[in-house]
């Protein structure tokens, strides 16, 4: 789909684009309106893949996600707007191994991931800041970064902090421009487990 817009009339929480058991859904441009789950990508046989670009993505009612990744199903958001109406910017599932939720230059506040597993990004002109909530029991938070000029050759592996922020325990990350050649342009940062092997989740932004 080029341009348009889609908006789920029934009332509920079922999704107003769902890409299914494989296959691939694109959206570019226009506006998705939903009061139950904005658009979701699942899967419970093949890997159901969707990309969703320049579009802005609005739930009216406090039920649902605005965007889910589920089961083996993979989403990418670019350039997008999150409007989520007090509840769930983004959601991912992150029982299931295969599942990818990656947010590009998207407008957003806070992401749920899953339950009360969510991650909130602060940026300002020297870099941002990344708060992990949910995950207090890991021994340590990875969170590699690095920047899309001259591709990973500024990469920084490190592990997080655990701090108390807004009377929740949360791993913490900042990300200085300075520490990557005070590069203009998309950083990216992906968040993994203890094991360096278990994405929780990844997003870019521009600086």
């Amino acid at each position: 789909m080029t341009g348009g817009n889609i908006q789920l009339t029934t009332k509920g929480t079922g999704a107003t684009a769902l890409m299914n058991e494989g296959g691939e859904l694109n959206v570019t441009g226009g506006s998705i309106t939903s009061t139950g789950y904005g658009i979701t990508s699942r899967s419970q046989l093949g890997t159901a893949k969707s990309t969703v670009s320049n579009v802005t993505i609005t739930k009216t009612a406090q039920a649902g996600a605005v965007v889910q990744a589920d089961n083996n199903g993979q989403m990418t958001l670019k350039n997008c707007t999150l409007n989520a109406n007090g509840y769930l910017a983004a959601y991912c599932d992150t029982t299931a191994s295969s599942n990818l939720l990656l947010l590009i230059n998207c407008k957003w506040g806070q992401a749920s991931i899953g339950g009360d597993k969510t991650v909130a990004v602060n940026t300002d002109g020297n870099g941002y800041d990344v708060y992990l909530y949910g995950y207090e029991s890991e021994s340590s938070i990875n969170f590699p970064t690095w920047t899309e000029a001259n591709g990973q050759d500024d990469i920084i592996w490190q592990s997080g902090t655990k701090v108390n922020n807004s009377n929740r325990v949360a791993w913490y990350y900042r990300v200085n421009k300075s520490a990557h050649k005070n590069e203009n342009g998309t950083y990216t940062t992906h968040i993994y487990k203890a094991d360096k092997a278990t994405l929780i989740i990844g997003f870019s932004i521009t600086l």
